[in-house]
This record gives C-alpha cells, sequence and structure tokens, in this order.
C-alpha cells in the first residue's frame, strides 16, 4: 500500500537519486539494465508500442516502462543501481494497472531492493490503480550509504495485462549536523539556529 513520506525541512538536503527517473533517454539505457522473455526492453514510446488501445501511455514526457501487453508469460525486469546515502529514504513512482482480463494474484508487478520485496501488486488491483498512481514508500531501512540495486519487475501468466510504471523518485533526505539525525528531537530547533546564522 502507498505511505506517506516524511516531512523534510528546507534545511535538509533532498535530491532525486535516480538517473533518467523518467526514462526519457530510451532504449539502449544507459542508467537502466533492461530484460524481457519477449522483447528487448520493457520502455516504449507510443511511436514504437502504440498505445493498446488507452489502455498505455506515459504519465509525462514521451517513455514509460510498459511490464505485460502480450498474451503469452512474460518476466520482465527494468532496474538500477543506486548509492542511498546514509540518512532516510522515500522511493516514490506512479503506477497504472490496466486491462487485466481475469483478476489473477499470479500475475505480478514487484519492486525489490537487493532482491528484498519493498511493493506488490497484482492483476487483481486494477481498480486501486486504475489510472497513474503515486505510490511512496519508506525505504530507509536501506539508507546507509552504501550502493543497492532497485529493481522493478513483473511476471505474467499469458492473459492480457499491462502495469505501467513511470516517474521514479529515490529522495534522500542528509541531516545538515552528522551528530544530530533527522528523528532526534530537538533537531527543528538546531535548524533552526543553524538556519539564523547562530
Amino acid at each position: 500500500a502507498a505511505q506517506t513520506g516524511q516531512d523534510y525541512t528546507a534545511s535538509t538536503s533532498i535530491a532525486n537519486l535516480m538517473q533518467d527517473p523518467s526514462f526519457e533517454n530510451y532504449t539502449p539505457n544507459a542508467f537502466w539494465v533492461e530484460a524481457s522473455a519477449n522483447s528487448v526492453t520493457p520502455l516504449c514510446t507510443v511511436t514504437d508500442c502504440l498505445n493498446g488501445n488507452g489502455i498505455a501511455r506515459p504519465r509525462t514526457g514521451s517513455v514509460w516502462a510498459w511490464f505485460g501487453g502480450a498474451t503469452k508469460a512474460e518476466s520482465i525486469v527494468l532496474s538500477q543501481p543506486v548509492v542511498f546515502p546514509a540518512g532516510t529514504a522515500n522511493l516514490r513512482f506512479y503506477l497504472w494497472v490496466t486491462k487485466a482480463d481475469a483478476a489473477q494474484t499470479t500475475d505480478q508487478f514487484k519492486v525489490t531492493i537487493d532482491h528484498a520485496v519493498v511493493f506488490t501488486a497484482n492483476a487483481s488491483e486494477s481498480s486501486s490503480y486504475s489510472g497513474y498512481t503515486m505510490v511512496n514508500l519508506d525505504v530507509s531501512a536501506f539508507a546507509d550509504g552504501a550502493s543497492h540495486d532497485i529493481a522493478f519487475s513483473a511476471n505474467t501468466s499469458g492473459q492480457m495485462v499491462n502495469f505501467n510504471l513511470d516517474d521514479v523518485t529515490l529522495a534522500s533526505a542528509i541531516p545538515t549536523f552528522e551528530d544530530v539525525p533527522l528523528d532526534y528531537w530537538a533537531r527543528p530547533n538546531i535548524e533552526r539556529l543553524y538556519n539564523s546564522g547562530i
């Protein structure tokens, strides 16, 4: 389920750590590892992939990731290694589940970090993602200063089902002072003093 991210103060550094978060570099992509059992890539433009009679399109820009879309079993992965700075982190993306011929839970879209599952959706949840819907996950457990592999994948059983993905953000909040954690009770006061030049 979607979760609300942390409310960061203006003095906290926030940046999207993903490279090519909206897939606009298309394919072959220098930042995303692309794999598909039935095609070269899940990355699409309307020109190259059409729009499935209105059931697939980008949320922004001209490129998106389309998992499924065929009446044969499919396994698709789109991944990127990212260094998570120590602190807190939220992974946000937009998901649209369309054209599920049968509400099968075996047809799944999954998000993993280092093979640990952090999110799943399946064909039976198309009503929850009937348009591009933001999913926001607290992934602070991985914010340890090391590189982690973020992977979006789908497995479909042969029915027509579509999982559309766009606009991926990994936002990291880094404390202004290393010895003042983001959850420390006095941090807001310390940040105010710092911002006042004291």
